[in-house]
């Protein structure tokens, strides 16, 4: 018994003093470890941020000219009314299920929208005008709907902006119209009380969050569309086409969805004999490195009369999933642009406010030999810009827009963002890269460059734990600062300069923002009992290296090195941290005088 005690109180001891030391041999460890792993983090989840409010619907600007007039009624035919909302629709899920209906030639197809007013497509910013209002229809058509479209609508939520979209939906289907549910429309379909009880589907990526919504309706994995009867629903995005066919073929004859997937160069009729497919599990891996990216390519997307709905819709909703890009829509002047088979379309920009770009494609085939010299000449003078027609090559258009976006991103991205769209990519050749191993190498150099400060700090006197948060929190409130003195700056000037596009036109701009952005940073240096001495390296620190940026800009070196034209903030942070890491003393309150060792052996005067 004896022994025993003595054995457990060992025991203890041991624990009592190994598992400190054990915790404490840890800590460096660690240290090295979250060196590594949270600068690649932060600026990660920065560059997703930036993609993420990138990708925000924009109200469009004000559109001053007449509403255009709307699209002769055969009565002879029925109608197929395309619900969009006023505050934004899901670009894909409106123009791929119009243009089929349009093709197929057997109804009357109007867009109808709570307002008829300007009215976003988003990913993108491109507007368009609606046919009708609800109450325009009504009164023009007393209400009958043969078959109704519902894409995705996202303030169609109850309580939303475009909320009324749901009454209405609920009351053509009370009346007994056909309802034809694009991708997440089906929520929208569901919000408005009407498919319980039904079956229906909707993207893979919403199925688990409607299910909880939802229970009332039984919602199907692993097909392209679902036919309820009166309701009838596609999965995500693309797989709306085919739910069109279907629906065509139900209510007109096998012949007429294969007579109009051929018209529109559609070549996956496979669906028409089955919807079953099996969908892929997201994979957001190769999406991420485009998160590292100093800026983004923008590309203008010249609209004019007579562009095909999905010639449109097959660049706007592609590259914009990438986080790599923004599409810009832009014509010779800022007016409505009459889709092949009728949209109402507006583009953002004409060519005397279009930004600056890094792309110009031409979608389809339809624009005039003179038109084409006139943008050659326009894109010449806009920073040498290439005009590229998009669809140049033969097959469908979202084939194209993905082959083309495989030779700039690589398959990696191509085929993810082909996934999210629900695209089928059994037969699509992509002949770019496996991945981009330049945007795989800026996360790994941030971890290096992390890694490296932190092993550079632990060499300097009094090294640790408590030097490092020094380190960070002077950091964090430098930044802060500077932070706080831009969007000042911004409130007060309005927009963001762009050295790249706009050259010494700019200057007065950036300079400006950069006396806004270090003004605070002294400021609370001051604060902190840090001399003038600090601030001013700092400020040297953080404004050098955007010099020397500036600077090759001005010679032209953007047209060698093209991610030069959003170096410069990346830069400051550089030189910020360089001038940190040079002078200790920034951090460490090493501002007050040190006292010698000598003077300190010197006893004081009693």
């Amino acid at each position: 018994m004896f022994d025993q005690t003595r054995s457990t109180t060992t025991m203890r001891r041991f624990s009592a003093f190994r598992v400190p030391s054990f915790v404490r041999r840890m800590v460096p460890a660690l240290l090295l470890v979250l060196a590594f792993v949270v600068p690649p983090l932060l600026v990660g989840g920065v560059g997703g941020a930036r993609a993420w409010l990138a990708s925000q619907i924009e109200a469009p600007p004000t559109l001053n000219q007449p509403l255009p007039d709307r699209p002769a009624h055969d009565p002879s035919k029925q109608t197929a009314v395309v619900v969009a909302g006023n505050a934004g629709t899901e670009s894909s899920d409106l123009m791929g299920p119009y243009e089929a209906l349009a093709t197929s030639g057997r109804f009357n197809v109007y867009v109808v929208a709570p307002q008829r007013t300007l009215s976003p497509l988003f990913p993108g910013d491109l507007s368009l005008v609606p046919h009708y209002a609800f109450a325009e229809y009504d009164a023009a058509f007393g209400g009958a709907v043969d078959l109704l479209v519902v894409p995705y609508v996202p303030n169609a939520a109850p309580e939303g902006a475009d909320d009324v979209v749901l009454a209405w939906i609920s009351e053509k289907a009370n009346s007994g119209a056909t309802i034809l549910s694009i991708c997440a429309g089906a929520l929208v379909v569901a919000d408005a009380g009407v498919l319980g009880g039904q079956t229906a589907t909707t993207h893979h990526l919403r199925l688990s969050a409607v299910e909880r919504l939802h229970p009332e309706v039984q919602w199907v994995r692993g097909v392209r569309y679902v036919d309820s009867g009166q309701f009838i629903s596609s999965a995500g995005v693309t797989s709306g086409v085919d739910a069109t066919l279907y629906t065509l073929g139900r209510m007109f004859g096998r012949e007429v969805a294969e007579q109009t997937a051929q018209a529109m160069g559609y070549p996956h009729l496979r669906f028409l004999d089955g919807p079953a497919w099996t969908q892929r599990g997201l994979s957001p891996v190769p999406l991420i490195p485009n998160f590292y990216r100093l800026d983004r390519t923008d590309i203008g997307l010249v609209l004019y009369d007579g562009v095909r709905e999905l010639e449109v819709s097959s660049a706007i909703d592609t590259y914009p999933r990438s986080f790599a890009a923004s599409v810009r829509t832009l014509a010779p002047e800022r007016t409505v642009i009459r889709s092949r088979h009728g949209l109402n379309l507006v583009p953002r920009n004409d060519f005397s406010t279009a930004p600056a770009l890094d792309r110009l494609l031409v979608p389809g085939h339809g624009l005039a030999p003179q038109a084409m010299a006139s943008l050659q000449s326009w894109a010449a003078q806009h920073g040498d810009l290439t005009v590229e027609s998009i669809h140049a090559t033969d097959g469908y258009l979202y084939d194209a827009t993905f082959r083309d976006m495989a030779r700039t991103e690589g398959n990696g991205v191509t085929t993810e963002v082909a996934n999210v769209l629900e695209y089928p990519t059994r037969d699509l050749q992509l002949d770019g890269s496996a991945v981009r191993v330049d945007l795989l190498l800026r996360p790994l150099a941030l971890g290096l460059l992390g890694l490296g400060t932190v092993v550079w700090l632990r060499r300097r006197p009094r090294p640790g734990l408590r030097s490092f948060g020094r380190f960070a929190l002077h950091f964090a409130e430098m930044t802060l600062a500077m932070g706080v003195g831009m969007a000042v700056f911004h409130m007060v000037m309005g927009g963001h300069g762009d050295t790249a596009a706009q050259g010494t036109a700019s200057l007065a701009h950036q300079l400006g923002m950069v006396v806004f952005m270090t003004v605070p940073m002294v400021g609370w240096m001051r604060v902190r009992g840090h001399g003038w001495q600090h601030g001013v390296e700092m400020t040297v620190g953080m404004v050098a290296p955007m010099v020397v940026i500036w600077g090759l800009l001005g010679l032209g070196a953007a047209s060698t090195f093209p991610w030069l034209q959003g170096a410069d903030h990346p830069a400051m942070m550089v030189g910020m941290l360089a001038a940190m890491l040079l002078r200790r003393q920034h951090y460490t309150g090493g501002h007050a005088p040190a006292v010698s060792s000598a003077r300190r052996m010197v006893p004081s005067a009693t």
